[in-house]
């Protein structure tokens, strides 16, 4: 990417000569202020916060007096691998572990500069290098202020800021328009269930069986006659409805050997034990392959794929858990779900309006990971 950028003229600085570390110290009760800000509200890798807590209502630790106000850069120095910059359009309270930064002299950095300066690569590699502790590592204001990097003249840091701030605002349009096709998404499926009359278990309509233990000998094989599928695998490019791709596969003998039977083209897998329950993912099975024994493999035989697929990636199999040092489903827990009990042509309508949606948000979702791209592209260029 060409921006036709010359550096002869930036200056070398440390972050303590431009930013002021703002203490503006409140008390949450008394101060008027409806919302604060914790750090599992500000997001990694993008600048809006569309989430916060409710003062007065949600609970409150008492290091939070912090003080910030709109267009003031936040950055979480507790766990920096995190990489959580934010610049808040409201008035609120964070807590003594979130920096509330803002530049000395607009003549010198420009306030929506200096979320970019934050955002770098260069700079997170800085942070990580430089925090405390190991369980929970954070940054220090010392260490912080301490971070060199090259500031550019202010026409150049306006221009620089404008592109970086156009594609914020395009993420955050697309982000907008992900959560509404979601939301509606949610409301197909609701709107069935609520005039839904009469159902049946899916264990009436289907058969599951769980999937097949996976010896390390044999995992990390790049060619063989059956893909073999992981849970790390559901995350893969190309992997978001059907099982598609995979580093791991298998030969026939070796299947055999292991007794193993196939997953079936338009069998639907989801994961039964681990943190990734929590994830309620779903996929479809593309061709016979395998998967490991971390997952519920529903093979249909009185029911259409694609409606089971979309229903079942509605239903919130972790509320249903075994808890236990691992968290769980089991074969008994999946077919007690209730599906309703339409006929195929109802089936097919309601699969094919949820599947619309579903590929319009993936592609929305696309559309984001090109724009942090270009994002990244051009921080690199400026501050590497």
């Amino acid at each position: 990417m060409s921006l036709d950028i010359e550096k002869s003229t930036w200056k070398r600085v440390a972050l303590r000569d431009v930013v002021r570390h703002v203490t503006d110290r409140v008390d949450a009760e008394t101060s008027g202020l409806d919302r604060f800000l914790a750090g599992e509200h500000i997001p990694s890798g993008s600048l809006a916060i569309t989430d916060w807590g409710v003062i007065g209502r949600d609970p409150i630790g008492p290091m939070f007096y912090k003080r910030f106000k709109a267009n003031h850069v936040l950055y979480v120095s507790r766990r920096t691998y995190l990489r959580k910059v934010a610049v808040p359009e409201f008035v609120g309270i964070t807590g003594e572990k979130t920096f509330v930064l803002e530049t000395l002299d607009q003549g010198a950095l420009l306030q929506e500069f200096l979320p970019f300066v934050l955002s770098s690569e260069t700079f997170h590699t800085y942070a990580i290098a430089n925090s405390r502790g190991s369980v929970n590592p954070y940054l220090n204001w010392g260490e912080l202020a301490a971070y060199e990097f090259d500031i550019p003249p202010l026409h150049e840091q306006k221009r620089i800021a404008d592109l970086l701030w156009a594609v914020e605002r395009h993420r955050r349009a697309l982000g907008q328009k992900v959560c509404a096709t979601l939301d509606a998404r949610r409301a197909h499926f609701l709107s069935l269930k609520a005039s839904t009359r009469s159902t049946k278990r899916l264990a009436d309509v289907a058969t599951i069986r769980n999937g097949q233990g996976f010896p390390v000998r044999l995992q990390g094989r790049p060619d063989g006659d059956y893909p073999f599928f992981k849970v790390s695998d559901l995350d893969s490019p190309g992997n978001e409805r059907l099982l598609t791709s995979t580093p791991n596969w298998i030969t026939s003998e070796d299947a055999a050997g292991m007794g193993a039977r196939l997953a079936e083209p338009g069998d639907v897998v989801t994961v039964r034990t681990g943190a990734a329950l929590n994830a309620e993912r779903r996929r479809i099975v593309a061709e016979p392959c395998l998967v490991d024994d971390h997952f519920l493999i529903v093979h249909p035989t009185k029911v259409d794929t694609d409606f089971l697929w979309a229903w079942l990636s509605e239903v919130k199999l972790s509320d249903s858990r075994n808890e236990g040092v691992v968290p769980s489903i089991n074969q008994k827990i999946l077919g007690a779900v209730e599906l309703p009990d339409l006929e195929a042509d109802g089936q097919h309508r309601f699969a094919h309006a949820y599947g619309s949606m579903t590929l319009a948000a993936t592609s929305l979702k696309l559309e984001i990971q090109s724009l942090d791209a270009i994002k990244s592209a051009i921080l690199q260029k400026v501050f590497e």
